[in-house]
């Protein structure tokens, strides 16, 4: 019930919501009306609709404000590709350079199970983050990659920073395995509470490498759809809010010296229509939210977009459209088809393709990798293809990591 919560519950959300024994209670007072009894309740229920209607919880004009003034203008990057290219060669990266797409928990020597409060979840991070950078330097890698470890949820852990977010502390949803993470409710307007925790410990991490960091964002297209949002505010208005936000998280992880910045839309490929026409308006929106985020980013600072899932024609042109520096394709495995539609387009910029062994019991050799890369070199040139690795490696134990990843960047440097 309710007392779980400890109070916290913003104002007005505990008439939005019910638990077990708040259920009971709805059922008791609709008997008792049933037989005219505590007519009360009606204008109570009433009164209480009405606020609801008002909008005025966690309502915040100046996020709407920001909202309706960027619909009026064209949001791009500054800079194009080529101009941003030539700035991020300082990065010094060599030619298909290795990184991670996820962090791997068992690398950091963090319990994936646990499920933690938000100041043990910040605890954890600042624990872990020199170790992760670190075993990542040891591994050969060419960026090493920081973001939240996989027990922690990176949506959960990104948002709880958010105002016009609860996050309860007596429901859960599972997320994987033995993975869970309160189910992130927005219940107002979106926007930054000023002071990001990733940009504090990215700062740490940044002073375990000489080479440049990657750190990870949760994209605005993907914590929404992650999220129990409000049905009275449009879902377009809501992720351009949260697209606000990650601009603000970008800009304070460049303040803190991160050269390369990661956007993950991991669930943009899972909820798209099935009608091309709804699935192109779709598309278009994801779009225009992903420049917001990124419009920040200096000419220097590198963008990646991740994705999980196989792009089709009208998929690959709105990516086209969205312009990141890197694009990185999870599609289970490599993809050719893939990559050969983008060579069909004509796509400029660079590629990543996400590597993982076909399941934790094998490790594939050196050569076979190698052999992956090669077929790869068919569709993009080799200054345009980046490597990381699968989601797959993301749950696999740090022996089997390092194995993995030593065999990577062999296969990487063979094909130089």
């Amino acid at each position: 019930d309710f007392e779980a919560e400890g109070g916290d519950l913003p104002f007005g959300l505990k008439k939005c919501l019910a638990y077990a024994k708040e259920k009971c209670a709805e059922v008791a007072e609709l008997a008792a009306l049933a037989e005219n009894q505590n007519q009360g309740v009606i204008e109570r229920r009433r009164r209480e609709i009405e606020f609801l209607k008002s909008g005025q919880m966690g309502r915040n004009d100046d996020v709407r404000f920001q909202v309706r003034l960027s619909k009026s203008k064209k949001i791009e990057r500054a800079g194009d590709f080529k101009k941003r290219r030539a700035a991020q060669r300082q990065l010094g990266l060599p030619l298909c350079p290795v990184a991670l797409s996820d962090t791997p928990a068992a690398c950091a020597g963090v319990d994936g199970g646990a499920k933690m409060s938000a100041a043990e979840e910040l605890a954890v991070l600042e624990r872990g983050a020199e170790k992760i950078v670190g075993f990542q330097e040891g591994a050969g890698l060419d960026m090493p990659s920081f973001g939240a470890f996989e027990c922690l949820d990176a949506f959960e852990f990104f948002a709880s920073e958010l105002s016009g977010f609860y996050f309860t502390k007596a429901g859960f949803v599972q997320i994987r395995g033995a993975n869970v993470a309160a189910p992130p409710i927005i219940y107002g307007d979106v926007a930054g509470k000023g002071g990001s925790s990733l940009s504090k410990i990215a700062r740490r991490a940044l002073a375990a490498s000489k080479k440049p960091l990657k750190v990870s964002v949760a994209g605005p297209v993907s914590i929404l759809k992650r999220s129990f949002a409000r049905a009275d505010i449009p879902e377009a208005e809501l992720a351009r809010q949260l697209a606000f936000a990650v601009k603000e998280e970008v800009r304070s992880l460049q303040i803190a010296g991160v050269k390369a910045v990661q956007i993950d839309e991991s669930m943009l490929g899972d909820i798209l229509p099935l009608k091309n026409k709804s699935r192109a308006e779709h598309l278009a929106a994801a779009a225009e939210c992903f420049k917001i985020a990124v419009s920040d980013a200096d000419v220097s600072t590198q963008i990646l977009l991740r994705l999980r899932f196989n792009p089709d024609k009208p998929i690959v042109l709105s990516l086209k459209n969205m312009d990141s520096d890197v694009l990185i394709l999870e599609c289970g495995g490599l993809n050719l088809r893939a990559l050969e539609l983008f060579s069909q387009f004509e796509y400029e910029n660079e590629i990543g393709v996400a590597l993982a062994p076909s399941s934790l019991e094998s490790l594939p050799a050196s050569a076979e990798l190698e052999r992956q890369i090669r077929s790869a070199l068919k569709f993009v040139k080799k200054d345009r293809l980046r490597i990381f690795t699968g989601e797959l490696l993301k749950r696999a134990d740090a022996g089997f990591t390092a194995a993995f990843l030593k065999n990577l960047t062999e296969a990487a440097k063979a094909v130089r």
